[in-house]
Formats: C-alpha cells, sequence, structure tokens
C-alpha cells in the first residue's frame, strides 16, 4: 500500500488559442495552419489559462470585434453544428434553429485521417453573444443571493438577468438559490467539466498522485472559474455604474451605499456631486 499522498494538489489544465482568428461575416473563423498534431506541443502553440479575469471579460462582449479579439487572447469555443435528431441536452439551439454543441478539442484534432491536415472551423457571433449573456446574467444573480448588490440584503436579481437565462424572477429566495444552482451545473456540462486521476511524476521510488480538473476548451475554463466564483468568491459585485459583475478590490461598500467598478469612477464622481447640489438646493 505504500506511497506518498500529495495531499490537495489540483491542476486545471489551459486552453489552446488559435493561430490565426478573423470575422467571416456572421461568424468568427479560427485557424491552426501548422500540422493538427502540433496543437498540443506547448513548444509550438499558444495556451492560455482561464482566470476571473478572462471569465469577467466573456461577460463584456457586446460586438464582432470584441469576440474576435477575446478569441485572440484566450480561445475559441470549439463549437461544431449538430443536427436536431441529434441534439442533446447540454447542446445550445440558437433563434435561426441551428444546434451548437461545444466540443473536445482533442476530438477535432485527430478525427481526420490526415495528420497534416489544417484544423479550422466556424463559430456564430449569436453563440458567443448568448453565452455571454448568460455567463454575466448568472454572475449578476449569484451577487444579488449574496447581497453584494447596492441591496445589503439577499435577493433573487433583476426581472432583466432572470430573462437573460430565459425565464422570471422566482418568488422566493430558495428558488433563485436553486435555480442558479441549474445554471452553474449546465455550464458544468456544456463544458464536460469532470476530475481525473493525474500522477505527479512517474517514479520507481513513490507514487504521488494529483487531482486533475478535466474540461473540453474554453467553455469548461469558463465553466470551472464560474463555479469557483459563485461558490467561494466574496469581492463579486454588481457594479451600479454599468451593470457589469466585477472583482471589488477595496473596502466593501456600506448598507445601501452604491458601488462601482474601476471603469465607473466617472459615474460615480458626477452622481456624488448631483447628490451634493441636490442636498444644497434642499
Amino acid at each position: 500500500m505504500g506511497g506518498k499522498r500529495s495531499g490537495s494538489t489540483i491542476f486545471f489544465p489551459p486552453v489552446l488559442v488559435p493561430e490565426t482568428v478573423a470575422l467571416e461575416g456572421e461568424l468568427v473563423a479560427w485557424g491552426f495552419p501548422r500540422m493538427s498534431r502540433a496543437v498540443y506541443d506547448d513548444q509550438r502553440s499558444s495556451l492560455a489559462r482561464p482566470t476571473d479575469r478572462s471569465l469577467l471579460a466573456f461577460t463584456r462582449l457586446k460586438d464582432a470585434v470584441s469576440v474576435c479579439d477575446y478569441a485572440k487572447r484566450y480561445g475559441i469555443l470549439w463549437a461544431i453544428q449538430i443536427k436536431a435528431d441529434y441534439e442533446r441536452e447540454t447542446d445550445i439551439r440558437l433563434t435561426d434553429g441551428t444546434v451548437w454543441r461545444l466540443g473536445d478539442p482533442r476530438v477535432r484534432v485527430f478525427a481526420g485521417s490526415d495528420p497534416t491536415e489544417n484544423l479550422q472551423g466556424k463559430e456564430p457571433l449569436a453563440l458567443w453573444f448568448l453565452l455571454a449573456q448568460r455567463l454575466r446574467a448568472a454572475l449578476r444573480i449569484s451577487a444579488a443571493l449574496q447581497g453584494r448588490a447596492r441591496n445589503p440584503l439577499p435577493s433573487v436579481g433583476s426581472p432583466e438577468d432572470w430573462a437573460d437565462l430565459g425565464g422570471s424572477p422566482p418568488d422566493e429566495i430558495r428558488w433563485a438559490q436553486n435555480l442558479l444552482l441549474r445554471e452553474v451545473n449546465w455550464w458544468l456540462g456544456i463544458g464536460g467539466v469532470h476530475l481525473e486521476l493525474g500522477i505527479v511524476e512517474f517514479s520507481e521510488k513513490h507514487t504521488e498522485w494529483k487531482i486533475d480538473i478535466a474540461y473540453e476548451g474554453l467553455a469548461g475554463g469558463l465553466a470551472y472559474r464560474l463555479l469557483l466564483m459563485v461558490a467561494g468568491e466574496s469581492s463579486l459585485y454588481a457594479c451600479d455604474g454599468c451593470g457589469r459583475p466585477y472583482i471589488r478590490l477595496k473596502r466593501a461598500p456600506r448598507p445601501g451605499q452604491e458601488n462601482f467598478c474601476d471603469d465607473c469612477t466617472g459615474v460615480a464622481q458626477q452622481r456624488a456631486t448631483q447628490r451634493y447640489r441636490k442636498g444644497k438646493r434642499s
């Protein structure tokens, strides 16, 4: 039974970033022009590890240029179109009726019989915008449930955020908690997030295991960061200026006080001036 226990060593992988990204109408076209099998060679491929910053940046995608810039920096969704007859619960149906699956890059790389075939694909901008909308809504609802909005008491969140998730605001906090739980688990499903057993080093002298967080591309990385942020992030707030979720590094605002992200400093000063003038007139 001998062997050395590794404790809580946990590893989560980086995401492949394509060599080329371009806009083609309403699509994001990406490619790995070199040998497809080489995309897993760390020395020849660009890799990006998912972080809270990349998660929040995804929620801010609003136009084709921002999606293209994001894909160049953080990676792609590896989306493939699926026939409606083969649709799964974790597939995503767009308003035009098309069904998309966020596939495993390893399947895409080794699916072809020709190992030198260029690896390339196209993804609809509508898919990116839909996922950004859902992710933003989930984080804002999480902030509301934790009392991290202007209202210091837990709340179910705004009707707009629930509409972005495809429903109406629940009547009770517990139902909001249940629905947010389902949303996070949905993300884990579409991203293929799961645990795997890894080994620190193959050695004749000792055995040291590690836990790997495995997932399928960018969506899995975002889902993993979403899980961590909802479950344990105590500094997640919703900005009263732009409405975006953000990580607050400054001290917590007083109960009932507006809070603003760094991008809305000017808005905070403007509102403070308005309150001062209003108070002076009264």
